[in-house]
C-alpha cells in the first residue's frame, strides 16, 4: 500500500493560546469534486485566527481541531476536482481558503471568495486583501450613498480602515479618521481631512465636540457592545452606523440611526475579482506591515497579538 503524503502545517490540537501551535505533518489534502487544490505562496494573518485558537468565539461555532490558522491566502493551482471549470493547474489564485498556514490548501472553485490574482498583483498583497478588502466594500455598501456628506473612521489606521478611508475619499465624502499623532500623517495620505487622537480622549466625544449634529455615517471597526451604542450617539438623525463586530443595542438606536452590520467574509454586492482588480490597478492601496517566512509563522501571530504593526501581516513560503 502507497504511503499517503504528508504536508507540513503550524497546527494546535485543542483549545490554547500560541503555545498550543507547533509544526506538524497533516496528510495532503485531496480537491473533492468542484474543488481547486493550491500551494500556498503567502498567508495573510487576521485577529480572527487568534480568537479561533483561543476559543474566543466557541458561543458562535466550534473550532475544528486539527485547526491551522490562516485564512486568506494566494498560490498556485496544483490539481483540479472532477467538474471544475474556469481554473486549470498553474492559474495564480487567491482568497478565502482557510488553513493558510501549510503548503497546500483547498476550496470551491465555485466560492465567490475565491478568485484569479492578476499579473500585476504580487502573491503577498493577494493573501492580504480578502478578508480587509471585502470588509472595507462592504461597509461602503451600507454606509449607501456618502458624495458630500461627512464620515467618521473608527479604526481607520487599520488594514480594513485604510481601505475604507480610501474608498470614502473617492466617493466624494469628507472622512474624519481617527488616529494617534504619529499615524496622522499616514492616514491623510488616504484622504482623511481631519483626525482625532483617540489617546488623548474619547474620539465619540470629540466627534460629538465637533459636530454637535453629528456626522452622517459612522463606520466603527473597534467598538462592540455598548460602546457600539454610544458610537451611534454622535451620528445625526436619519444617518447610518456601520459595524464589522456586533452588539449594539439595537432598541435604543431604532427610529434615530440605521444600524448595519458588515461580515469580514462578506463584501456585499462586491467581488474578490472587482476588489483585485482594484489593487492592481492601483485605485486602492494595501500597506503590508511585516512580512515572515513560513518557519517563523508562530512569530508572525505573536506579533499580530501585540499590535503596533501598520498594515498587514503576512507569512510567505
Amino acid at each position: 500500500m502507497a504511503k499517503s503524503k504528508a504536508m507540513k502545517a503550524l497546527a494546535a490540537s485543542t483549545y490554547r493560546s500560541l503555545d498550543g501551535l507547533a509544526f506538524t505533518e497533516l496528510p495532503d489534502p485531496v480537491p473533492g469534486p468542484g474543488e481547486l487544490l493550491v500551494r500556498v505562496e503567502a498567508t495573510s494573518l487576521n485577529p480572527v485566527d487568534v480568537k479561533m485558537l483561543r476559543g474566543d468565539l466557541r458561543s458562535l461555532f466550534e473550532t475544528p481541531f486539527p485547526y491551522v490558522p490562516g485564512a486568506d491566502l494566494a498560490g498556485r493551482v496544483v490539481a483540479v476536482g472532477a467538474g471544475v471549470k474556469g481554473y486549470a493547474i498553474g492559474d495564480r489564485v487567491g482568497g478565502l481558503f482557510h488553513a493558510g498556514l501549510a503548503e497546500l490548501a483547498r476550496a470551491s472553485a465555485a466560492s465567490p471568495l475565491i478568485a484569479r490574482v492578476p499579473e500585476a498583483l504580487t502573491s503577498t498583497v493577494a493573501a492580504a486583501a480578502p478578508v480587509v478588502g471585502l470588509a472595507a466594500l462592504g461597509a461602503m455598501e451600507s454606509a449607501g450613498d456618502i458624495r458630500g456628506r461627512k464620515i467618521a473612521v473608527i479604526g481607520a489606521t487599520g488594514a480594513v480602515g485604510s481601505l475604507v478611508v480610501q474608498l470614502a475619499h473617492a466617493a466624494g465624502a469628507t472622512v474624519i479618521a481617527t488616529a494617534k499623532p504619529p499615524d496622522a500623517t499616514y492616514v491623510r495620505g488616504f484622504g482623511a481631512s481631519e483626525t482625532i487622537d483617540y489617546g488623548s480622549q474619547p474620539a465619540i466625544d470629540e466627534i460629538k465636540r465637533r459636530y454637535p449634529e453629528g456626522v452622517d455615517v459612522i463606520v466603527d471597526l473597534v467598538s462592540v457592545g455598548p460602546a457600539l451604542t454610544a458610537t451611534g450617539s454622535a451620528v445625526r438623525p436619519g444617518g447610518v452606523l456601520v459595524s464589522t463586530l456586533f452588539g449594539a443595542d439595537e432598541a435604543a438606536l431604532a427610529g434615530r440611526i440605521a444600524l448595519r452590520y458588515v461580515r469580514m467574509d462578506e463584501g456585499g454586492s462586491a467581488s474578490l475579482e472587482q476588489l483585485y482588480g482594484m489593487l492592481a490597478g492601483g485605485d486602492l492601496r494595501l500597506d503590508i506591515g511585516a512580512t515572515y517566512p513560513f518557519d517563523r509563522s508562530a512569530e508572525a501571530l505573536e506579533a499580530l497579538v501585540a499590535g503596533g504593526v501598520r498594515g498587514k501581516i503576512v507569512v510567505t513560503f
